[in-house]
């Protein structure tokens, strides 16, 4: 998935609730507003670094992939 489309699915106010749940749960974020989130240890992660960590793990790619078709369609 493009980064664009990522974070369309994060600001479109039809997927962003979910979206936002998914990569909260698949990196053990919390949502920050924006495009941004936060680690348990209090350091912003900013969208750009969120959508690198789950397109490096295959599992959580397939997950993120899953999800936007099933919200998309």
């Amino acid at each position: 998935m493009s980064f664009s489309t990522f974070k369309r699915l994060l600001n479109t106010p039809d997927t962003s609730a979910d979206f936002i749940r998914l990569v909260e749960h698949l990196l053990d974020l919390r949502h920050e507003g924006d495009l941004c989130f936060v680690d348990v240890s209090g350091h912003e992660v900013e969208a750009g670094e969120a959508h690198y960590r789950i397109q490096s793990q295959e599992a959580s790619q397939g997950a993120m992939y899953n999800r936007a078709m099933n919200i998309i369609r």
